[in-house]
């Protein structure tokens, strides 16, 4: 068996678990889709949210000929890439002790009392998805993708500066990774069942805004203005949702990570 058909057979075996009550999900070779069979009739109409959830997670479509809900081709391909999840595989408590470690090892204290200020305020952080669709869209998925940046930043950092020629401002560097998604907490809402709902804070503002914002409001430091670069930037391009690019090495050094694990570690349901 193939690494795709193993994916492809492990996913569907957890999606039937996780939604036995309401349907059953059928691979159909032969079109390459997977059709879903309704435990009684409009069960999916019946069930708003549940209609919602498959398709902000599997892009599932209607069939409108024969009447029947399916997952399409370019989905199958992803599940047959990926394997599905709803948690973190990490440990919520040991990532939240992760991020305080992490925190406390900020030597500039006018960066690491207020840094751990913003994470005391938001404990729900550790159990916030880091996006609805593209990447760690799951419970706690924001967390891990905090420590990812952070881990990946520190590498890169360690790399450069054994060169002795480039400078690079360690704890800034950390502020940065740790911080550059602190607006999501305010941006997404996660259910019992893994529905991801938008905030009113993501329509009006997204992230990148509402993550300044907390920043400007807990930090008194010569180095503000730098970290408020480094979340600005961290997309790099404006149709990515930054305003500017990135024009320090802290800021390269945040982007590319922040890339390498939204990329590299992406996850599906």
């Amino acid at each position: 068996m193939s690494e795709n058909s193993s994916n492809l057979n492990r996913n569907l075996e957890i999606l039937n678990i996780k939604f036995e009550k309401f349907i059953k999900f059928i691979y159909n070779s032969e079109k390459s889709i997977i059709k879903i069979s309704e435990n009684k009739s409009y069960i999916l109409n019946d069930n708003p949210k549940l209609k919602e959830l498959l398709k902000q997670k599997l892009d599932i479509q209607f069939e409108g000929t024969n009447k029947y809900w399916y997952i399409p081709q370019k989905q199958v391909e992803i599940l047959s890439s990926n394997v599905i999840k709803s948690f973190s595989n990490e440990d919520l408590e040991n990532m939240k002790k992760k991020i305080y470690e992490y925190v406390g090892s900020i030597k500039e204290e006018d960066l690491r009392k207020p840094i751990k200020e913003i994470f005391d305020s938001v404990p729900d952080f550790f159990k916030k998805p880091a996006a609805s669709k593209l990447h760690h869209n799951y419970q706690g998925g924001l967390a891990q993708h905090t420590i990812e940046v952070y881990d990946l930043a520190l590498s890169m950092a360690n790399v450069i500066l054994n060169s002795k020629e480039i400078d690079i401002n360690l704890d800034l560097l950390k502020a940065g990774a740790l911080l550059h998604d602190i607006g999501k907490n305010f941006c997404y809402e996660i259910d019992d069942i893994g529905y991801i709902k938008n905030t009113k804070i993501k329509i009006y503002h997204d992230h990148i805004v509402y993550g300044i914002k907390i920043v400007s409001q807990y930090v008194e430091s010569k180095y503000l203005d730098d970290l408020i670069h480094i979340i600005a930037s961290h997309h790099q391009l404006e149709e990515w949702g930054s305003p500017i690019e990135p024009k320090t090495n802290e800021a390269w050094i945040i982007h590319l990570s922040d890339n390498l694990s939204s990329k590299i570690f992406r996850k599906y349901i």
